[in-house]
């Protein structure tokens, strides 16, 4: 069994209008480009039997972040609105910092847990790579999940490219399966496009 993650595909991060770009504009190009993969990502897991999906978006403090022009980033509701829709997944989790575990609500802990429990390996997707897509990876890794990165499917700004790829390196050494293309990864579990 597969579980997919879609870590904040969310009007702050993958919008033109949202903060994110507003504060950074072309610089976070990458991330406004992975809205319409990840969407492909998720209408081809709806038709596998053995891939499960979590959306994990984000409510933030207003000042969480003490970047200039990211103290409110994912505070308000329309900067916290899923662009992809949240009923076509098995679970929408909520989280309050870049950590997926770090919910608000102690009962999707429990859900989110048991379907990383069920599934033996967890595709980790989203926004952006050098922070919670990162955080997501090293939580998974604590746990002793097979992880999964498909770089199609992940995005991060592009003046963090150097980053990006020292992260991409570690997570090779650290056990992590790099992929190019997600289509890859779901081909294993049934996927025939």
């Amino acid at each position: 069994m597969l579980l997919v993650i879609f870590i904040d595909p969310v009007f702050d991060f993958v919008d033109e209008r949202g903060i994110f770009f507003q504060k950074f504009k072309e610089d976070s190009q990458p991330l406004i480009d992975v809205l319409p993969v990840l969407d492909d990502v998720l209408q081809c897991c709806k038709d596998l039997p053995h891939v499960k999906t979590v959306l994990c978006t984000s409510i933030y403090k207003v000042k969480q972040f003490k970047t200039d022009g990211l103290e409110n980033l994912c505070t308000e509701e329309r900067g916290q609105q899923s662009l992809l829709d949240p009923s076509k997944f098995n679970l929408h989790a909520i989280k309050k910092t870049n950590n997926m575990y770090d919910l608000f609500d102690a009962n999707k802990t429990t859900e989110l847990d048991d379907l990383v429990d069920m599934c033996d390996k967890v595709l980790v997707t989203g926004v952006t790579s050098t922070s919670c897509v990162r955080a997501t990876i090293q939580e998974l890794l604590k746990q002793k999940k097979s992880v999964i990165v498909a770089l199609d499917a992940i995005a991060h700004r592009k003046s963090s490219n150097n980053t990006a790829s020292s992260l991409v390196n570690q997570w090779n050494n650290q056990g992590v399966i790099i992929k190019d293309a997600w289509k890859s990864v779901l081909h294993e579990f049934g996927y025939e496009g």
